[in-house]
């Protein structure tokens, strides 16, 4: 093996690696918008206080998770989200599925 086939060789196994985690970072990042939308879909079917908040919910909701220092979570967000879970709700099925993950989680 020549150095040159050892750096060929680690910037091969770096690339490999890296585009596994961007792969898993969009499948993760796919889950958890997902989830967010099933989470406010459901407080607005069946929330207690969903009369108090109306149209201010993901208003208030952003606000609220801003303080709790959860960045990323504005209300145009939240309100694509829920768009997402809406459109599609069987999304839980096929990421479970490739995840390997409990159905009992969600």
């Amino acid at each position: 093996m020549q150095f040159d086939d050892l750096i060929l060789d680690i910037h091969k196994t770096n690339h490999f690696f890296t585009q596994q985690v961007v792969k898993q970072v969009n499948t993760m990042l796919t889950l958890r918008n997902w989830l967010i939308g099933f989470h406010l879909a459901e407080y607005e079917q069946l929330g207690a206080d969903r009369a108090i908040y109306g149209t201010k919910l993901y208003k208030t909701l952003a606000q609220k998770l801003k303080a709790e220092k959860i960045n990323g979570l504005s209300r145009s967000n939240l309100h694509l989200y829920a768009q997402f879970y809406r459109g599609y709700p069987q999304i839980v099925q096929t990421l479970s599925e490739q995840l390997r993950l409990p159905l009992s989680i969600f």
